[in-house]
């Protein structure tokens, strides 16, 4: 069984929350770290790839916080996989920039390059907005 890691999953929650929020109200990191039983700097590292990626916007100071900045119909559960784990292959050697000394013998490559693309496609027709319901 595939598994979707927790920085995905964390990913998520946050936006869903985000989702949820008053137009003009920002949600606290740290207030949803608490509140979720998510260790602070974890988050803080999923939500800089978020930011860095624009589908968040942060505001500093005392009533600093995020929001949305994005339609979540728009987001794919497959640019949340991207964005935040960095390990869009189902196997090692199928991920990003990942060599495999076994490529040229392996008999086993083109099964899981078949299984990444059907996952893959999978992934693609999952909008974020599913989990805020």
């Amino acid at each position: 069984m595939l598994k979707i890691s927790k920085q995905v999953e964390y990913a998520i929650s946050f936006l869903s929350a985000l989702s949820r929020q008053e137009e003009e109200t920002l949600l606290s990191l740290k207030a949803f770290s608490e509140e979720n039983n998510i260790s602070f700097l974890f988050l803080q590292k999923i939500v800089s790839r978020l930011k860095n990626n624009n589908l968040v916007k942060a505001t500093q100071g005392p009533r600093g916080g995020y929001k949305l900045i994005v339609d979540l119909k728009k987001i794919t559960l497959k640019k949340i996989v991207e964005i935040v784990d960095d390990t869009s292959g189902v196997v090692q050697c199928l991920r990003n920039g990942v060599s495999c000394p076994r490529s040229k013998t392996c008999t086993n490559k083109k099964t899981f390059q078949k299984i990444n693309e059907d996952v893959s496609k999978l992934l693609s027709k999952i909008s974020i907005f599913e989990f805020s319901k």
